[in-house]
């Protein structure tokens, strides 16, 4: 474990994510629901699937320098808004998809001066939770789908397919 009164000492225990599901899946399920019906946001995995959170930017430049390093990724859509009226998902951010980050390479981070925000922040991880949906998509009218949250998600993806997002 990180003790934050000491400095880092580059163990890589921040770079070993996952951990066991602590949500049954009807609690995930549940708190999904309460979140899209408030916020119009929807989670498109299981929260216990999450890793650590990327932007379109550090998703970009991590994609670059896996392609660049031959180093098999996977960075999935998190957070996605659908806006019913233009028929568009509009994902919010990304996660990178693996128990063990795959730039933790020989005892070390193999991207430390590009590692994402959330990586330069830890262990005091200090993340701004507050969406712009007018800001992402020009407009505040939420609509939501009345379907259920797997639904939904079903349905989501398959847009998110077709505007040529991996999910």
């Amino acid at each position: 474990m990180c003790d934050k009164k000491v400095p880092c000492v580059h163990c890589g225990g921040c770079c070993h994510f996952r951990e066991e599901g602590f949500l049954t899946p009807e609690e995930d399920l549940k708190i999904k629901g309460q979140v899209y019906g408030k916020t119009g946001i929807i989670y498109l995995y299981p929260f216990s699937r999450y890793t650590i959170t990327l932007s379109k930017n550090e998703k970009d430049v991590l994609e670059t320098k896996a392609k660049k390093n031959n180093i098999d990724i996977s960075i999935l859509p998190k957070k996605v808004f659908y806006d019913i009226d233009n028929d568009k998902v509009y994902v919010i951010d990304y996660f990178l998809d693996s128990d063990i980050c795959p730039f933790w390479k020989e005892e070390r981070c193999s991207v430390y001066d590009n590692r994402p925000e959330i990586c330069r922040q830890f262990p005091n991880i200090t993340m701004d939770h507050n969406i712009d949906i007018e800001k992402i998509i020009g407009h505040r009218n939420i609509r939501l789908i009345n379907m259920t949250i797997p639904d939904i998600v079903e349905v989501i993806k398959e847009k998110l397919v077709k505007q040529g997002v991996s999910v």
